[in-house]
This record gives structure tokens, C-alpha cells and sequence, in this order.
């Protein structure tokens, strides 16, 4: 997703006009969300695991740990969309909202390598 969302982020850029801020926050906050979505799918994987599947297609299809992450990555964009509309609008640019988000991501991001660098072995290797 990385690739697609740097060229959808300059194309933006471009038609937007922005400034080097609005650039910087338009090409960092997707970037850190394919990351922080890489290691949400990760996580969750190792929790709702599936291996009783005929095809690869079923684990996409009926597997709970694609469900979990699809719900809590609509959730971790939609929150902080709303909490910046009805909010924070007042008192931040959007660049820096966005500058906040993805350092928000990035720390959650990090928190879940983390853990799956301390625990994913053990917890692998159980299943």
C-alpha cells in the first residue's frame, strides 16, 4: 500500500497546491498508517489465528483477525477525524493534527513490533 499511497499523496499535493508542510503531512500520515496497519494485522494474526482453510481466499474471507483489523483501523481513522472536526479544529492546523496522528501511529506501530519481537517466537511457535 506504501507505493499507491505516495503516489495518491503527490498527486494530492499537486492539486491541492499545499505548501511543504501540507506535503510533508500529506506524504508521513499514510505512510505511518500502512505501518501501523502491518503491525495491527500482525498482532491480531498472532491472537485470531485460522488454519483450518481449504484455499487462501476463505482466511480472507471468514478468518475473525482480518474482521478485527479491518474494525480497529476504520476506528483509528474515524476517531481522530471526528475528535479533529467537532474539536480540535479550533486550536491546530490540519498539518499538525496529522503531524500528531502520525506520531500517535508510529507509537502504537511501535508498541506491537515490540511486543511481537518479545512474545511472536514463543507465541508462534505454540500454534
Amino acid at each position: 500500500a506504501a507505493p499507491l499511497s505516495l503516489i495518491s499523496s503527490a498527486v494530492i499535493a499537486v492539486i491541492l497546491l499545499s505548501d511543504i508542510m501540507g506535503t510533508m503531512a500529506l506524504v508521513i500520515t499514510p505512510l505511518c498508517m500502512c505501518v501501523f496497519e502491518a503491525m495491527l494485522g500482525l498482532t491480531v494474526n498472532l491472537k485470531s489465528h485460522r488454519f483450518d482453510w481449504i484455499n487462501e481466499v476463505e482466511v480472507i474471507k471468514r478468518g475473525a483477525a482480518v474482521g478485527i483489523t479491518l474494525g480497529i483501523s476504520f476506528g483509528a481513522v474515524i476517531v481522530p477525524a471526528l475528535l479533529y472536526l467537532i474539536l480540535l479544529q479550533w486550536f491546530v492546523g490540519v498539518e499538525i493534527a496529522m503531524f500528531i496522528y502520525s506520531a500517535a501511529l508510529l507509537i502504537a506501530a511501535g508498541i506491537m513490533y515490540k511486543k511481537i519481537k518479545d512474545d511472536g517466537d514463543a507465541k508462534f511457535a505454540e500454534l
